[in-house]
Order: structure tokens, then C-alpha cells, then sequence
């Protein structure tokens, strides 16, 4: 309980500090949906936001299975106004992934997945501190993605090969999204 009153007193008494970006500025970016990335601030009114997340998934028991998905993306953040610590923005934001899993067993599989797609947001980023900021937006998307899948069964005489089945998906959703900025000049 004192910790919290230390910090937060500390950011109360640290508010003041707070100023716009400057341009040129770079940090470091941790959000959920789980990604890391990179923000530079360009211009005063504009900064740009790749960023990038990873996941691997593995398993063993009577059917062992692996599971890797690698997402990449890109934002352009429009900064439109500001009060005092707060800046309002609107970002368009593209996206590409790809996976691939596999398992074994009496039925062995083998799957790959890519997906693109794009996102409209509007959010807003809090910086108590000119080296510390959070954010936080929500948006609406589309993406597209395919699906590939080949199965083998394994069967006393052999193995029965079936055939690769490919599904497609395209899908319209809203998106939301907090994160947290390091600045590091």
C-alpha cells in the first residue's frame, strides 16, 4: 500500500514535466494484443509504429504437435489535439502474419496460415513524463487469411496420404489495443 502511494505521488508530482514529442524521438512500445515495437515521431502532428509479436506453441503427450505464428505490423499515427499530457490521434494500421503447426500421432498433420489485413483507429496517449506514456485505441478491421492443411494416417499396411484442403476467411471486426511507450532521449 505504501509502494502505491510512493508512485503514485511520484507521478502526480512528475505531471508537470509532461511535453509534446519532440520530433526525432524514439521509444520503445509494449502492447496487448501482444506485440513490441518501435515508435518515432517524425513530425510534430505525425508518428510512425512498426511492430512486430510472436508466438510458439509445443505440446507432447500421445499426439505431440508444434505450433509457430509470427505477426508483423505497421501503424501511422496522426496526432489531432492536445490537452496539456493528453494527445488524441487516428492511425491506419496494416498487418501481415504467418503460421505454421504440425502434429504427430496415428494422424500426423501439417497446417500454414497467412493473413493481412488493416485497421482504423482512433486513440488517445497519456504522457506523465517525458521519457514514459501509455495509450490506448480502438478501431474497426478487416483481414483476410488462408488456411492449408495435409493430413497422413498411419494404418497397419502403410500410410494413407489425404489430400491438401485450403480454406479461406475473410473477416470484418473491431479491434482494441493498450500499450505502454519508453522514450529513450
Amino acid at each position: 500500500m505504501l509502494r502505491a502511494a510512493v508512485v503514485l505521488g511520484f507521478l502526480l508530482g512528475t505531471c508537470n514535466l509532461a511535453q509534446a514529442q519532440e520530433v526525432g524521438q524514439v521509444g520503445v512500445t509494449m502492447g496487448y494484443p501482444a506485440s513490441v515495437g518501435i515508435l518515432w515521431h517524425v513530425s510534430d502532428d505525425l508518428a510512425l509504429r512498426p511492430e512486430f509479436g510472436f508466438t510458439r506453441i509445443s505440446s507432447d503427450s500421445t499426439f505431440s504437435s508444434d505450433a509457430t505464428t509470427v505477426n508483423v505490423g505497421a501503424s501511422a499515427l496522426y496526432y489531432l489535439s492536445k490537452w496539456d499530457q493528453v494527445r488524441a490521434y487516428v492511425s491506419p494500421r496494416f498487418t501481415y502474419g504467418h503460421g505454421s503447426s504440425g502434429g504427430s500421432g496415428t494422424i500426423s498433420t501439417s497446417s500454414t496460415n497467412s493473413s493481412y489485413g488493416g485497421v482504423g483507429s482512433f486513440g488517445v496517449q497519456y504522457s506523465p513524463h517525458k521519457r514514459f506514456a501509455v495509450y490506448a485505441e480502438t478501431g474497426l478491421g478487416y483481414s483476410h487469411s488462408e488456411n492449408s492443411t495435409t493430413s497422413v494416417v498411419s494404418v497397419p499396411t502403410g500410410s494413407i496420404v489425404q489430400p491438401i484442403t485450403t480454406a479461406t476467411t475473410s473477416t470484418w471486426s473491431t479491434r482494441s489495443g493498450v500499450g505502454v511507450i519508453l522514450y529513450f532521449k
